[in-house]
């Protein structure tokens, strides 16, 4: 137990997801509000990566030029702090 309080003291998380420390750009391919969901292109690998609303800075749309960080899970990709660098 002493060991995991240390963990979550000194910034060592034990989790399933990794968060890439580098921001990415891209391009939003796709976003629905209604659906709550969408995808950017990262401009570094052309790769499609999900993003849901709750990880949204600023409101975006088809076109805009984003900043993001990339979140990894089980499922794959998701992009978060995602932040409007230029209308589309």
């Amino acid at each position: 137990m002493f060991n995991k309080i240390k963990q979550l003291f000194s910034g060592n998380k034990t989790s399933s997801s990794k968060t890439s420390p580098t921001r990415h750009t891209g391009m939003v391919k796709y976003f629905s509000f209604r659906k709550g969901f969408g995808f950017i292109i990262d401009d570094a690998t052309h790769n499609d990566v999900y993003v849901h609303h709750s990880g949204l800075i600023d409101k975006v749309r088809k076109g805009d030029k984003v900043e993001f960080a990339i979140d990894h899970n089980e499922q794959g990709m998701i992009a978060k702090d995602v932040k409007k660098v230029q209308k589309g």
